[in-house]
């Protein structure tokens, strides 16, 4: 019997890994491209090497359908950096990025690994697929009416409240507080932290955005999202349709300070606005509180203005109505006084000497007006009304007694310092009884009465009003 060693053909690892090896190159040319996703990319370390998988995504985008692992070494890797930079920096070599790649495939035998051994990078297709992705993603947000929704929003009139998404202690994050705490408006910020750039930037800045939206009691009056400056290929990242999509449909403002000065990225586009650099997003927001407070200022002169020329206005009216009625009122008086030099002109001496002593009686009580002689006026109006009653042929005499008692009983309310003057009337009105007894003057005092009369209802409605 022969033994089973001797049978088969038994391969040591080593033998057999470089029997794949070769098999590998027969089947495969040398160079062959290949189209794949980064994914898992390492940095360079020490050696200048990078390595990383490429992958196949199933339809959905989510999940993996195939997956090679590829190294990129250091010369090849440095005349891609080459080209890259040559080109403007359009991508880099990171996860997200999908590229097609030049290589060759080898069986490495110590990791017993299939990988490629990338040595170039087309970077038109890279760049092409990265265009027509971003056309294609604008063309959607334009159907859905979302790129100018944002612009259509009414600015906010102060905004004190200010959302900030951006990397935790990043340059972009410094500059942006600086402007803010340097205004000196007492300006809230809310910080939400994100990754700007790399595979983790769409899932971070839509979870920040939307955390600051549903802020309580009271969201941000505007939400700021920046990144600082950086190569052209950052931008890609703010292309993404999940974050332009989440900005255009906020009902806050959006204010975009990613960072480059010449391109715009899709987020810029469906921004309320945008600006260059950080520190351009805080001194817009802090201009707009100035032009409120300035606003306001101007309104507070304007009402000022306007309040003091309405007083103004209401004191001349008030001036001139005050000399109204004291021109109105002296002119009454000096109607009266002459009317009453008309009637005193029909009248005996003994009358006008009357009618001159009341006149002068009244003239001295207008000159010492003060409270007392406010209250006498109410009792003498109070005496005038009981006396034109009273006034009669037949009650002349008695009706001058009682007025020479009234005199008294005002004189002890108006003072010590009326009593002389009263008693001096007092007395007039005792001769005024002698000489009212002759039968023509009695016929002149009663024609002359209904005259007074109606001169104290006058004067009695002067002195109300006045009082």
């Amino acid at each position: 019997m022969v033994p089973l060693a001797m049978a088969r053909k038994v391969y040591h690892v080593s033998e057999l890994c470089g029997l794949i090896d070769v098999a590998l190159g027969d089947l495969f040319p040398a160079n062959l491209w290949v189209e794949g996703e980064i994914s898992g990319c390492r940095p360079a370390g020490r050696s200048g090497h990078i390595y990383f998988d490429l992958v196949e995504k199933d339809a959905r985008g989510s999940g993996v359908r195939a997956k090679l692992g590829a190294a990129l070494f250091r010369r090849a890797r440095l005349a891609v950096v080459r080209k890259l930079r040559a080109a403007g920096d359009p991508f880099k070599l990171e996860d997200g990025i999908v590229i097609r790649a030049r290589a060759r495939v080898e069986f490495y035998p110590p990791h017993g690994k299939l990988q490629l051994i990338v040595d170039d990078v087309d970077l038109e297709y890279t760049v092409g697929r990265m265009q027509l992705s971003r056309a294609a993603i604008r063309d959607r947000l334009v159907r859905d009416g979302l790129l100018e929704r944002q612009r259509r929003m009414r600015a906010p009139e102060v905004p004190l409240h200010v959302g900030l998404v951006t990397g935790r202690g990043t340059a972009a994050y410094r500059d942006f507080w600086d402007t803010i705490a340097g205004s000196r408006f007492g300006i809230q910020v809310s910080f939400c932290s994100a990754t700007m750039e790399g595979p983790r930037t769409e899932r971070e800045v839509v979870r920040a955005i939307r955390t600051l939206a549903r802020l309580r009691p009271r969201p941000p009056d505007v939400i700021a999202l920046i990144r600082g400056g950086g190569a052209r290929d950052a931008l890609a990242w703010f292309d993404s349709e999940a974050i332009c999509r989440t900005i255009a449909t906020l009902p806050i403002t959006v204010i975009c300070g990613i960072g480059h000065a010449i391109d715009l990225s899709l987020a810029d586009e469906v921004s309320w606005r945008h600006e260059k650099t950080p520190t351009a997003v805080a001194e817009a927001i802090v201009a707009q509180v100035r032009r409120f407070t300035e606003r306001r200022d101007a309104l507070l002169v304007e009402i000022r203005d306007a309040a003091r020329a309405v007083l103004e206005r209401r004191g001349d009216r008030l001036a001139a109505t005050a000399r109204e009625l004291g021109d109105g009122t002296r002119a009454k008086l000096a109607a009266e006084a002459r009317s009453i030099d008309a009637a005193a002109s029909d009248l005996g001496p003994a009358g006008r000497r009357l009618l001159e002593r009341r006149r002068a009686g009244i003239i001295e009580r207008e000159d010492d007006l003060g409270e007392a002689a406010r209250r006498a006026l109410r009792d003498a109006r109070e005496a005038w009304i009981r006396a034109r009653e009273e006034l009669s042929l037949t009650r002349v005499t008695a009706g001058v007694r009682d007025r020479r008692r009234g005199l008294d009983a005002l004189a002890d309310r108006i003072g010590a310092a009326s009593r002389d003057r009263l008693g001096r009337a007092r007395t007039r009105a005792d001769r005024a009884v002698v000489e009212l007894a002759h039968p023509s003057v009695r016929r002149r005092v009663a024609r002359l009465g209904e005259r007074v009369d109606q001169v104290g209802r006058a004067l009695a409605g002067e002195a109300e009003r006045l009082l």
